[in-house]
Protein backbone atom coordinates (compact mmCIF):
# COMPACT_ATOMS: atom_id res chain seq x y z
CA UNK A 1 0.00 0.00 0.00
CA UNK A 2 1.18 3.58 -0.76
CA UNK A 3 2.50 5.07 2.13
CA UNK A 4 -0.02 8.63 1.48
CA UNK A 5 -2.38 5.80 2.54
CA UNK A 6 -0.97 4.94 5.38
CA UNK A 7 0.36 8.75 6.64
CA UNK A 8 -3.15 10.09 7.33
CA UNK A 9 -5.17 10.78 11.01
CA UNK A 10 -7.84 8.12 11.60
CA UNK A 11 -9.98 7.86 14.26
CA UNK A 12 -11.23 4.48 16.08
CA UNK A 13 -12.58 3.82 12.39
CA UNK A 14 -10.42 3.07 10.23
CA UNK A 15 -11.37 6.10 7.77
CA UNK A 16 -10.62 9.85 7.85
CA UNK A 17 -10.73 11.13 10.86
CA UNK A 18 -13.43 13.50 10.55
CA UNK A 19 -15.63 11.76 9.18
CA UNK A 20 -14.50 9.27 11.99
CA UNK A 21 -15.52 11.10 14.70
CA UNK A 22 -19.07 11.53 13.19
CA UNK A 23 -19.65 8.04 12.95
CA UNK A 24 -17.94 7.39 16.85
CA UNK A 25 -20.80 10.59 17.74
CA UNK A 26 -23.67 8.51 16.25
CA UNK A 27 -22.67 5.19 18.17
CA UNK A 28 -21.93 7.30 21.44
CA UNK A 29 -18.53 6.56 21.38
CA UNK A 30 -16.87 10.05 20.52
CA UNK A 31 -14.71 11.17 23.48
CA UNK A 32 -15.96 14.51 23.81
CA UNK A 33 -19.50 13.69 24.33
CA UNK A 34 -21.29 12.97 27.16
CA UNK A 35 -22.77 9.48 27.12
CA UNK A 36 -26.23 10.07 26.47
CA UNK A 37 -29.36 7.12 27.64
CA UNK A 38 -30.18 6.18 24.05
CA UNK A 39 -27.68 5.92 21.40
CA UNK A 40 -27.88 8.59 18.99
CA UNK A 41 -27.70 5.99 16.01
CA UNK A 42 -31.85 4.32 16.86
CA UNK A 43 -33.12 8.03 15.77
CA UNK A 44 -32.26 7.22 12.24
CA UNK A 45 -33.35 4.92 9.22
CA UNK A 46 -30.13 6.34 6.77
CA UNK A 47 -27.12 7.88 7.10
CA UNK A 48 -26.31 10.36 3.98
CA UNK A 49 -22.85 11.31 3.03
CA UNK A 50 -22.24 13.65 0.55
CA UNK A 51 -19.27 12.41 -1.62
CA UNK A 52 -17.79 16.24 -1.85
CA UNK A 53 -17.61 15.88 2.26
CA UNK A 54 -15.85 12.41 2.11
CA UNK A 55 -13.28 14.43 -0.08
CA UNK A 56 -12.86 16.95 1.90
CA UNK A 57 -12.33 15.36 4.89
CA UNK A 58 -9.63 12.59 3.00
CA UNK A 59 -7.68 15.32 2.22
CA UNK A 60 -7.72 17.33 5.69
CA UNK A 61 -6.78 13.41 7.25
CA UNK A 62 -3.28 14.20 5.86
CA UNK A 63 -0.48 16.66 6.91
CA UNK A 64 0.46 19.56 4.86
CA UNK A 65 3.71 17.33 3.42
CA UNK A 66 1.97 14.00 2.46
CA UNK A 67 -1.24 16.24 1.22
CA UNK A 68 0.88 17.72 -1.62
CA UNK A 69 1.90 14.18 -3.16
CA UNK A 70 -1.90 13.19 -2.75
CA UNK A 71 -3.08 12.45 -6.75
CA UNK A 72 -6.71 12.16 -7.35
CA UNK A 73 -6.56 8.77 -8.25
CA UNK A 74 -5.52 8.56 -4.29
CA UNK A 75 -8.48 10.01 -3.23
CA UNK A 76 -11.48 8.46 -5.11
CA UNK A 77 -9.62 4.93 -4.04
CA UNK A 78 -9.72 5.68 -0.69
CA UNK A 79 -13.21 7.30 -1.36
CA UNK A 80 -14.68 4.27 -2.03
CA UNK A 81 -13.06 2.64 0.46
CA UNK A 82 -14.59 4.71 2.91
CA UNK A 83 -18.18 4.77 1.59
CA UNK A 84 -17.86 0.87 1.72
CA UNK A 85 -16.65 1.09 5.84
CA UNK A 86 -19.60 2.78 6.27
CA UNK A 87 -21.63 0.54 4.67
CA UNK A 88 -20.30 -1.88 6.83
CA UNK A 89 -19.76 -0.29 10.29
CA UNK A 90 -23.86 0.34 10.08
CA UNK A 91 -24.60 -3.10 8.64
CA UNK A 92 -22.78 -4.33 11.94
CA UNK A 93 -23.36 -1.82 14.41
CA UNK A 94 -27.38 -2.14 13.47
CA UNK A 95 -27.63 -5.39 11.74
CA UNK A 96 -28.88 -3.79 8.78
CA UNK A 97 -31.38 -1.68 10.05
CA UNK A 98 -29.75 1.59 9.01
CA UNK A 99 -28.72 1.85 5.85
CA UNK A 100 -25.90 3.85 3.99
CA UNK A 101 -25.98 6.21 1.75
CA UNK A 102 -24.19 8.86 -0.62
CA UNK A 103 -25.15 11.38 -2.90
CA UNK A 104 -22.74 12.89 -5.58
CA UNK A 105 -23.89 16.24 -5.97
CA UNK A 106 -22.97 18.84 -9.06
CA UNK A 107 -24.71 21.98 -7.70
CA UNK A 108 -24.25 22.54 -11.61
CA UNK A 109 -27.73 24.72 -11.35
CA UNK A 110 -27.27 26.53 -8.01
CA UNK A 111 -27.45 29.65 -9.77
CA UNK A 112 -30.49 29.45 -11.44
CA UNK A 113 -32.27 27.52 -8.11
CA UNK A 114 -31.29 30.74 -6.26
CA UNK A 115 -30.91 34.24 -8.96
CA UNK A 116 -30.17 36.33 -6.14
CA UNK A 117 -28.02 34.55 -4.62
CA UNK A 118 -23.88 35.87 -4.33
CA UNK A 119 -22.13 32.54 -4.79
CA UNK A 120 -18.44 32.24 -3.76
CA UNK A 121 -16.49 31.93 -6.85
CA UNK A 122 -12.89 30.36 -6.57
CA UNK A 123 -10.13 33.27 -7.34
CA UNK A 124 -6.99 33.05 -6.12
CA UNK A 125 -4.35 30.56 -7.70
CA UNK A 126 -4.66 28.17 -4.98
CA UNK A 127 -8.93 28.06 -4.85
CA UNK A 128 -8.66 27.58 -7.97
CA UNK A 129 -6.30 24.43 -7.96
CA UNK A 130 -8.56 23.00 -5.01
CA UNK A 131 -12.02 23.82 -6.66
CA UNK A 132 -10.51 21.79 -9.75
CA UNK A 133 -8.57 19.28 -7.63
CA UNK A 134 -12.36 18.13 -5.93
CA UNK A 135 -14.11 18.67 -9.70
CA UNK A 136 -11.45 15.84 -10.79
CA UNK A 137 -12.15 13.74 -8.09
CA UNK A 138 -15.93 13.57 -8.92
CA UNK A 139 -15.84 12.97 -12.37
CA UNK A 140 -13.53 10.27 -11.54
CA UNK A 141 -15.52 8.85 -8.91
CA UNK A 142 -18.40 9.14 -11.65
CA UNK A 143 -16.47 7.05 -14.19
CA UNK A 144 -15.85 4.45 -11.66
CA UNK A 145 -19.71 3.97 -10.59
CA UNK A 146 -19.34 0.03 -11.16
CA UNK A 147 -16.76 0.13 -7.93
CA UNK A 148 -19.16 1.58 -5.19
CA UNK A 149 -21.09 -1.15 -3.98
CA UNK A 150 -23.00 0.70 -1.57
CA UNK A 151 -26.38 2.94 -2.73
CA UNK A 152 -25.50 6.15 -4.16
CA UNK A 153 -27.33 8.90 -6.29
CA UNK A 154 -26.00 11.38 -8.91
CA UNK A 155 -28.20 14.63 -8.12
CA UNK A 156 -27.78 18.20 -8.26
CA UNK A 157 -29.05 19.61 -5.73
CA UNK A 158 -32.13 18.02 -4.49
CA UNK A 159 -31.69 14.37 -2.85
CA UNK A 160 -34.28 12.14 -3.14
CA UNK A 161 -34.99 9.24 -0.81
CA UNK A 162 -37.09 6.44 -0.50
CA UNK A 163 -39.75 5.21 1.86
CA UNK A 164 -39.76 8.15 4.57
CA UNK A 165 -36.57 7.40 6.04
CA UNK A 166 -35.12 9.34 9.41
CA UNK A 167 -31.95 10.55 7.64
CA UNK A 168 -28.83 11.77 8.93
CA UNK A 169 -26.76 13.95 7.08
CA UNK A 170 -22.99 14.21 6.91
CA UNK A 171 -22.13 17.53 4.80
CA UNK A 172 -19.94 20.46 5.11
CA UNK A 173 -22.50 22.11 2.85
CA UNK A 174 -25.35 23.14 4.94
CA UNK A 175 -27.55 23.94 1.49
CA UNK A 176 -28.15 19.96 1.49
CA UNK A 177 -29.99 20.46 4.46
CA UNK A 178 -32.95 22.47 2.49
CA UNK A 179 -33.06 19.77 -0.54
CA UNK A 180 -33.96 16.26 1.54
CA UNK A 181 -36.73 15.30 -0.53
CA UNK A 182 -39.42 12.38 0.35
CA UNK A 183 -38.12 12.34 4.17
CA UNK A 184 -39.56 11.41 7.55
CA UNK A 185 -37.26 13.63 9.08
CA UNK A 186 -33.56 15.65 8.73
CA UNK A 187 -30.28 15.93 11.22
CA UNK A 188 -27.12 16.99 10.61
CA UNK A 189 -24.74 14.54 11.77
CA UNK A 190 -21.41 16.94 11.92
CA UNK A 191 -17.75 15.88 10.86
CA UNK A 192 -15.44 16.22 13.63
CA UNK A 193 -18.18 17.33 16.24
CA UNK A 194 -19.82 14.19 15.64
CA UNK A 195 -22.92 16.63 17.58
CA UNK A 196 -26.25 15.72 15.63
CA UNK A 197 -28.23 18.98 14.99
CA UNK A 198 -32.02 19.34 14.52
CA UNK A 199 -33.63 21.65 12.59
CA UNK A 200 -33.80 24.31 15.53
CA UNK A 201 -29.72 24.52 15.17
CA UNK A 202 -28.94 24.93 11.56
CA UNK A 203 -28.67 28.92 12.17
CA UNK A 204 -25.25 27.40 13.50
CA UNK A 205 -24.42 26.51 9.78
CA UNK A 206 -25.14 30.12 8.63
CA UNK A 207 -21.92 31.85 8.14
CA UNK A 208 -20.59 33.36 12.14
CA UNK A 209 -23.59 31.92 13.05
CA UNK A 210 -23.47 30.76 16.74
CA UNK A 211 -24.96 33.88 17.75
CA UNK A 212 -27.72 34.19 15.22
CA UNK A 213 -30.62 32.19 16.99
CA UNK A 214 -32.95 34.88 16.11
CA UNK A 215 -32.47 33.83 12.19
CA UNK A 216 -34.45 30.94 10.64
CA UNK A 217 -32.38 28.75 8.64
CA UNK A 218 -34.04 28.54 5.27
CA UNK A 219 -33.57 29.56 1.91
CA UNK A 220 -33.38 33.31 2.44
CA UNK A 221 -31.12 33.17 5.07
CA UNK A 222 -28.63 30.84 3.63
CA UNK A 223 -28.11 33.71 1.03
CA UNK A 224 -28.70 36.37 2.96
CA UNK A 225 -26.18 35.57 5.57
CA UNK A 226 -23.77 33.18 3.90
CA UNK A 227 -22.81 29.78 5.20
CA UNK A 228 -20.01 27.77 7.09
CA UNK A 229 -19.35 25.57 3.74
CA UNK A 230 -18.32 28.58 2.00
CA UNK A 231 -20.76 28.26 -0.76
CA UNK A 232 -23.07 31.79 -0.18
CA UNK A 233 -21.43 35.30 -0.31
CA UNK A 234 -22.98 37.49 2.67
CA UNK A 235 -24.94 40.81 1.68
CA UNK A 236 -23.82 43.99 3.13
CA UNK A 237 -23.04 44.31 7.12
CA UNK A 238 -24.91 47.26 6.97
CA UNK A 239 -28.48 45.05 6.03
CA UNK A 240 -27.60 42.23 7.54
CA UNK A 241 -27.17 44.77 10.89
CA UNK A 242 -30.92 46.38 10.56
CA UNK A 243 -32.11 42.44 9.81
CA UNK A 244 -30.48 41.40 13.37
CA UNK A 245 -31.72 44.44 15.28
CA UNK A 246 -35.24 43.97 13.48
CA UNK A 247 -35.31 39.93 15.01
CA UNK A 248 -34.51 40.55 18.68
CA UNK A 249 -36.93 43.08 18.63
CA UNK A 250 -39.84 41.06 17.68
CA UNK A 251 -38.18 38.12 18.69
CA UNK A 252 -38.10 35.61 15.75
CA UNK A 253 -37.70 32.01 16.57
CA UNK A 254 -36.48 28.93 14.00
CA UNK A 255 -40.35 28.86 13.47
CA UNK A 256 -40.52 32.33 12.46
CA UNK A 257 -42.48 32.77 8.67
CA UNK A 258 -41.80 34.59 6.21
CA UNK A 259 -45.05 36.67 6.29
CA UNK A 260 -44.02 37.44 9.58
CA UNK A 261 -39.94 38.59 8.69
CA UNK A 262 -41.18 41.05 5.92
CA UNK A 263 -44.18 42.33 7.94
CA UNK A 264 -42.04 43.05 10.67
CA UNK A 265 -39.17 45.11 8.40
CA UNK A 266 -42.17 46.71 6.68
CA UNK A 267 -43.09 47.98 10.10
CA UNK A 268 -40.33 48.87 11.05
CA UNK A 269 -40.21 50.82 7.45
CA UNK A 270 -37.33 49.11 5.74
CA UNK A 271 -39.39 48.58 2.67
CA UNK A 272 -35.93 48.10 0.31
CA UNK A 273 -34.78 45.42 2.67
CA UNK A 274 -38.16 43.84 2.98
CA UNK A 275 -38.47 43.73 -0.92
CA UNK A 276 -35.25 42.04 -0.69
CA UNK A 277 -35.58 39.73 1.58
CA UNK A 278 -38.73 38.65 -0.28
CA UNK A 279 -37.13 38.00 -3.26
CA UNK A 280 -34.77 35.95 -1.81
CA UNK A 281 -37.62 33.29 -0.83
Amino acid sequence: MNNQYINREQGKYPISIATSLAMEGLFGIHDNIPPQSSLPVTNCDAVAVNARTLVRNILGSHDKINAQFLTVTHVVNLLIDEILTIKSILEIETQGRVKAFMYIPSYKFLKLRYRNAVLKEPTTEKQLAAHKFEEDCIELLLKRQGDIHASYSVVDLDIVFNNDPRVFLITHLPIDLLHCKDVKSVALLESHTGIIKYSNQWYTKLKNGKDLYRIPFDVMSIQFFGDSGGMFVPYETKMRKVMLETAEKYQWTQLTSKNKIVGDLMKDYEPILASIISGLY
